[in-house]
């Protein structure tokens, strides 16, 4: 898995993911009952699931690998 880029959203956190696989969201919303958790969709939307321990895996690596922003890095160290 390779991330190719990222975004963050304004609800306190929760940060989307776009990789060479598929679009995950790391849960970081204010007052989540799921901090950290991976979704492959937005949390609240219908639908949403927690993802696999392999795909949350992968990310974790793939993270090592992301020369992007420190501090994304550091948010997402957390990664359940």
């Amino acid at each position: 898995m390779k991330i190719l880029s990222h975004d963050a959203y304004l609800d306190g956190g929760t940060i989307k993911l776009e990789t060479n696989i598929g679009t995950y969201y790391v849960d970081n919303r204010i007052d989540t009952d799921t901090p950290n958790e991976v979704y492959d969709r937005y949390p609240d939307d219908k639908g949403a699931s927690i993802v696999s321990t392999d795909i949350k895996a992968a990310l974790t690596l793939a993270l090592g690998e992301y020369h992007q922003s420190d501090y994304i890095k550091d948010i997402l160290k957390g990664i359940k």
